[in-house]
């Protein structure tokens, strides 16, 4: 065995190699390959284009959704079944639907000159939402997600020195003494860390303070406290233009309407001469 493997390898020393001439028909692929979470920002639409939160996440749930729909369906099946197998399906029977026909509902929307489109799933809201909290963060702090993805502690000069923190899904979280209660979600149990002078967060802000009315700081800051931690809350919610974006409009004074009652303008009487 071993003279055969030392001339079998003498014989491949021996070859030439080979030596392709171009053609011109060869096609050239070039391929990226992009780290994950390397840039977010540019994943996502455009922040400094959003005055609302709510409008900003809706239309990062709509690119997620584009990404979805232009995705190969790998759960799709390429051939059609007729029988029933016992063995892999018991429970299949087969169906009496018309299949269906896509060129007729084409017509129809080409017709009626509509358009169609397609809801969009909480799941993909809440996708969006992780994604800005990342975005947010990146931005914010690249040198502490740095330092706790290496397992480094965070450095002394941060503003994030004396807090705990840990990495859950790639979103620094506050470590908190709740995990173990019930009734309660993983941003309350776990609160995200946002920037207090970050776009998004300022609109996450001016999205709290509206869905409660227009309340004051402290109630704004309470309810942001249910989900996240922001740094400087205070100082930006109550400096935030938009929390007391109320109007204050001068009142009209209203013209009397009628006069008094002479009782009441009575003068030079005894003290209970009217009463009732």
């Amino acid at each position: 065995m071993g003279q055969n493997s030392t001339a079998r390898i003498k014989r491949l020393a021996d070859r030439k190699p080979i030596i392709l001439k171009e053609t011109g028909e060869e096609k050239i692929l070039h391929l990226t390959v992009k780290k994950p979470d390397s840039n977010i920002l540019e994943c996502i639409p455009n922040i400094d284009k959003f005055s609302k939160w709510s409008k900003l996440i809706r239309s990062t749930a709509c690119v997620l959704q584009f990404i979805r729909l232009c995705r190969k369906n790998r759960e799709k099946v390429n051939y059609k079944r007729t029988k029933r197998k016992p063995e892999k399906d018991p429970s299949w029977k087969k169906s009496n639907k018309k299949p269906y026909n896509r060129t007729s509902n084409k017509l129809e929307i080409r017709k009626n000159n509509e358009v169609k489109t397609l809801s969009i799933d909480i799941d993909l809201l809440y996708d969006a939402e992780k994604l800005l909290q990342k975005a947010c963060q990146q931005q914010s702090f690249p040198q502490e997600i740095s330092d706790l993805r290496n397992g480094k502690t965070i450095s002394t000069r941060s503003r994030l020195y004396k807090l705990s923190i840990e990495m859950h899904d790639n979103i620094m979280r506050i470590k908190t003494r709740i995990g173990r209660a019930d009734d309660l979600t993983e941003m309350q149990k776990h609160p995200p860390i946002l920037s207090g002078d970050h776009h998004i967060t300022r609109l996450y802000i001016e999205h709290t303070h509206r869905q409660l009315h227009h309340a004051g700081a402290e109630a704004t800051i309470n309810e942001c406290r249910q989900r996240y931690y922001i740094t400087r809350i205070r100082t930006v919610t109550r400096y935030n233009k938009a929390v007391y974006s109320v109007p204050n409009k001068e009142s009209v004074p209203a013209s009397p309407h009628g006069d008094h009652l002479s009782n009441r303008l009575a003068h030079h009487r005894r003290p209970f001469t009217y009463t009732g």
